[in-house]
C-alpha cells in the first residue's frame, strides 16, 4: 500500500523493484503507468536470463540491463521506465512526512539494491 501511494504521486514511469520472498527468487517491478500502478513479475529462466513474466519475449543478462532497456523502449509496457523522480528516494520518513502514512518498519540492512 505504501509503495502504491508513493508511486501514484510520482512521475509517469517511476518504479520500484524488490525481491519476492520465497524459493523462486523472483523480483517485482512496480511502476506508475497512464492506467495506474501496475506490477510485473521478473523471472529468471534456466539460462540465467531475466524477463518480465507478462512479456516473456525479451530476455536480459541482468536486471540492470532490463531496466536500462525499458527506460528507452516501451516494448509492451504502457510507458517507459523513468529514472526521474518527484520523490528522489523512498525512505521510511517519506511515508510519514509526505503522505501522513505510518512508516514502514525496516532497517538499512534489510534493503537490497538490484545489481548484475
Amino acid at each position: 500500500d505504501y509503495a502504491t501511494t508513493l508511486l501514484k504521486h510520482d512521475v509517469m514511469g517511476s518504479f520500484l523493484l524488490w525481491v519476492n520472498p520465497g524459493p523462486l527468487q523472483c523480483w517485482t517491478l512496480m511502476m506508475r503507468t497512464p492506467f495506474g500502478v501496475i506490477n510485473y513479475l521478473i523471472c529468471k529462466n534456466d539460462d540465467g536470463k531475466y524477463y518480465l513474466q507478462q512479456l516473456n519475449t525479451l530476455m536480459f543478462p541482468s536486471i540492470k540491463a532490463m531496466v536500462d532497456h525499458y527506460t528507452t523502449n516501451e516494448d509492451g509496457l504502457f510507458c517507459c521506465l523513468s529514472v526521474s523522480r518527484v520523490n528522489h528516494c523512498y525512505e521510511e520518513q517519506d511515508a510519514t512526512e509526505c503522505y501522513g502514512l505510518d512508516p514502514v518498519q525496516t532497517k538499512p540492512g534489510d534493503r537490497q539494491i538490484a545489481s548484475d
